[in-house]
């Protein structure tokens, strides 16, 4: 509930916002995904977007969730990957370049 309230929050604290929810999707022994959904009436669409989710993954990130489901990272998240692997995204590079060495998949994420 605590990661629940604090990304809400931080979406609702984003200028523009008219409305901020989320829903369980996916229940684990270890956890559960919220999906979280917000509108607004923004200035600048992109700006807003941009602004949007980096409140709502930095406030995840403080409250004990992460960036990603299973969905994987992508663009979009890639610039939280430090601070959510810490000293395994070493590990992570290392395996993506074992696995894939033309770089051929996913290109430019996992730097």
């Amino acid at each position: 509930m605590k990661l629940y309230k604090a990304v809400i929050e931080a979406i609702r604290s984003v200028e523009g916002t008219v409305t901020a929810s989320a829903h369980a999707s996916h229940f684990y022994e270890s956890g559960l995904c919220f999906y979280f959904t917000f509108a607004g009436f923004p200035a600048n669409a992109e700006e807003y977007y941009a602004e949007v989710w980096r409140k709502a993954i930095t406030a995840s990130l403080q409250n004990g969730g992460n960036t990603t489901h299973h969905h994987g990272i992508g663009r979009l998240r890639k610039v939280w990957m430090g601070e959510e692997f810490g000293s395994f995204l070493p590990l992570l590079r290392e395996l993506k370049f074992f696995i894939d060495k033309n770089n051929i998949m996913n290109r430019g994420v996992l730097q």
